[in-house]
C-alpha cells in the first residue's frame, strides 16, 4: 500500500492500479468490514477514476459506501464521504439525476453531524452546484454556488482565498448564460481577494487575471483585456511544463486582440517578462 501511495504521488499510475489491484486481492481474505478493504477500495477506485475509467470505480465505490453504512449507520460522516465520491465517479459519467441525490444525501448528513457551514459541506455545495449546471439546471446551481460563498465568509471571513473557487464557477456559469455585468463583479472580487492574501505576482492572482481577460474579450472589450493578458503572462509559473502551457494559452487570447502583437512586443521592455524576442518574432510571422 505504501509503495502505490509512492506511485499515486508520482502520478505512475498504471503502477498504482496494478499494486492496489494485487491488494484488493489479499484483502478478499479478511474479514467482511476490514477497515484495510475499505481504504484499499477508495484508493483503487481514486486510480481508476484518475485514469478516467469511472466504470471500473463506480462498484468499488458502491462497495465501500455498502461496508460504511453498515459499519457506522446511515448518518455518519464516514458514509457522507463514501456518497460524495460515489456521486463524484457518477457524475463523470453523465449520470447526473444519481449523482445529485447522493451528493444531496450527504450534504444533509453533513449539516446534520458539523453544523451548516463547515467547509466540508462547501465542498458538497460545489460539486452539487457542478453537477446541477452540467444537467441544465442554472438557477439551481447559480443559488448552490452562492450557499457556497456565503458559507464560506462565514466561515473563514471575507478574505479567505477559498471562496474565490466558488465565485469563479459562478462566474463562469454566468458567462455561459452572457450574464457579463454579473460575472465581472464575481471575477472581480475573486481577483481582489487573491491579490490581498497572494500578492500581484502570484499563479492564482494570474489565473483571475486570465479569466477576467476572457471575460473582456468574449465582450470586445479588447483595450481592457489587452493589459491583464500582459499581468498575467509575466507572472512566473513554479511548474515548467504547465509554465509553458499556460503561456501557449495566453499568447492565443493576445493573438486575438485587434493589438495583440503589440501588446507581446511590450513584454519585451521588462526583465520579468515571461516571453522572449525570439517568441515575439515567430509570433509575429505566423499572425501575417
Amino acid at each position: 500500500m505504501a509503495e502505490a501511495q509512492h506511485d499515486i504521488l508520482a502520478q505512475r499510475l498504471p503502477a498504482a492500479e496494478e499494486k492496489l489491484s494485487e491488494a484488493l486481492q489479499l484483502a478478499k481474505t479478511f474479514p467482511p468490514d476490514d477497515r484495510r478493504r475499505v481504504k484499499t477500495l477508495h484508493q483503487l477506485a481514486d486510480v481508476y477514476h484518475s485514469e478516467g475509467k469511472d466504470a471500473l470505480a463506480e462498484p468499488l465505490l458502491k462497495e465501500e459506501l455498502t461496508i460504511n453504512q453498515r459499519t457506522f449507520g446511515p448518518a455518519d460522516l464516514h458514509v457522507a464521504s463514501s456518497l460524495d465520491a460515489l456521486a463524484g465517479v457518477l457524475s463523470s459519467q453523465g449520470k447526473y439525476l444519481e449523482s445529485e441525490a447522493l451528493y444531496r444525501k450527504a450534504l444533509g448528513i453533513k449539516e446534520q453531524v458539523l453544523g451548516p457551514n463547515h467547509p466540508s459541506i462547501v465542498r458538497t455545495l460545489e460539486s452539487l452546484a457542478a453537477v446541477e449546471a452540467e444537467a441544465g439546471k442554472y438557477s439551481e446551481a447559480e443559488q448552490l454556488y452562492q450557499e457556497a460563498i456565503q458559507s464560506e465568509i462565514q466561515f473563514f471571513g471575507p478574505l479567505h482565498p477559498g471562496i474565490a473557487v466558488p465565485m469563479d464557477d459562478l462566474a463562469a456559469l454566468e458567462m455561459e448564460q452572457a450574464k457579463y455585468d454579473s460575472a465581472e463583479t464575481l471575477y472581480e472580487k475573486a481577483l481582489k481577494i487573491r491579490e490581498q492574501v497572494y500578492g500581484e505576482d502570484h499563479p492564482r492572482v494570474a489565473n483571475s487575471l486570465e479569466n477576467l481577460a476572457q471575460l473582456y474579450v468574449t465582450e470586445g472589450r479588447y483595450d481592457q483585456a489587452a493589459p491583464l493578458l500582459e499581468r498575467a503572462l509575466a507572472t512566473p509559473k513554479p511548474d515548467f511544463v504547465a509554465n509553458g502551457r499556460k503561456k501557449m494559452y495566453i499568447m492565443g487570447l493576445l493573438r486575438s486582440l485587434p493589438n495583440g502583437l503589440m501588446v507581446l512586443a511590450s513584454l519585451l521592455a521588462g526583465s520579468s517578462a515571461a516571453i522572449s524576442h525570439k517568441e515575439a518574432t515567430a509570433l509575429a510571422a505566423k499572425k501575417q
